[in-house]
């Protein structure tokens, strides 16, 4: 109730919804001084919402965020083809409908089975190839404006092999380095 003894009923109401408000909005700021890059990105996850996610150099993919990992965020394409981004290379996203609540949990505390779960807990990029290395799939990734494909051929500590396309070279991904790597696997983890 209002703090106005001699306020009429109607007026104790306007002043309550009033202060109301303020409490809402004091709260709603406090959350979005709080709010971090991995949360929303989390929180876009487990929304299953459509974002642009914008990289470093500019490279901007509609996609859907399926989890987020130690270095890595894991996004479908809408060609259902499989984009790992280096987290420190997301600069952006932009939603298509509406905002996005973000995440309530810390990325870290939670590591399932499911497909579908929003994080991938202490797994990282090199992880999450080393899971598709048997059925050597075709990747993409960018050096800049250049994009290098190729067969994965092997994955180490930090960096990933790929056979290139057409030449049969060897190239060397830098996976704490890279900006984005695009796979040809079924898009679930």
């Amino acid at each position: 109730m209002s703090g106005d003894p001699d306020a009429t009923p109607a007026e104790a109401r306007v002043a309550d919804a009033a202060a109301e408000r303020r409490r809402l909005r004091a709260v709603q700021e406090e959350g979005s001084r709080q709010t971090s890059m991995r949360a929303v990105l989390i929180g876009v996850a487990e929304q299953a919402a459509d974002v642009s996610l914008v990289v470093a150099g500019g490279r901007s993919h509609r996609v859907r965020v399926t989890a987020v990992g130690v270095d890595v965020v894991v996004a479908t394409s809408e060609t259902r083809r499989l984009l790992l981004v280096g987290f420190d290379a997301v600069c952006g996203v932009v939603t298509h409908r509406g905002s996005i609540a973000t995440a309530r949990r810390d990325a870290a505390s939670v590591l399932e089975d499911d497909a579908y779960s929003s994080t991938l807990g202490e797994w990282t990029m090199g992880d999450i190839l080393a899971h598709w290395l048997d059925s050597q799939p075709r990747m993409t990734t960018w050096w800049g404006d250049e994009p290098v494909s190729g067969a994965l051929a092997a994955v180490g500590r930090d960096v990933a092999t790929m056979t290139v396309e057409g030449s049969g070279a060897l190239a060397y991904v830098r996976l704490d380095s890279t900006t984005e790597i695009s796979l040809s696997v079924p898009s679930s983890l």
